[in-house]
């Protein structure tokens, strides 16, 4: 059973809660790649990332969207989805971080709701959709 047929309000919360662990993993990923071993905020944010989408398609398969078997055509449609939200991401942290001279935390923090945002809207319609 898809949670979106019935009730959208709990898929909502369920998507923020799952996304909400999945940005905190890779906030608190890239902090501490930053700031215990120093290595350039750009280039941790790829480990972040990947750290966070592992986390989130278990979470939104089985909760978010209630798929317990997802065939490789889900998870394929999953990981393209994540790349091009990845380009998204790293473009917009770059924006925020290097032209618009944002501090680190806020551009990070400003990137992972936008694009937490925008990966909603592509799992729901796109992604999960018929699974």
């Amino acid at each position: 059973m898809n949670t979106s047929a019935k009730q959208p309000h709990i898929q909502i919360i369920l998507f923020v809660l799952v996304g909400g662990l999945s940005a905190l993993i890779h906030f608190l990923t890239v902090i501490l790649l930053v700031e215990a071993l120093r290595f350039p905020p750009l280039f941790v944010n790829i480990f972040g990332y990947l750290a966070a989408v592992l986390f989130s398609y278990y979470g939104h398969s089985r909760l978010t969207f209630n798929v317990r078997v997802t065939s490789h055509k889900t998870f394929l449609k999953f990981l393209i989805t994540s790349f091009i939200m990845f380009l998204i991401n790293q473009t917009l942290f770059y924006v925020t971080l290097r032209i618009l001279n944002i501090q680190y935390h806020l551009a990070l923090f400003i990137t992972i709701l936008t694009v937490a945002l925008l990966t909603f809207i592509a799992f729901k319609f796109k992604v999960f959709k018929n699974a």
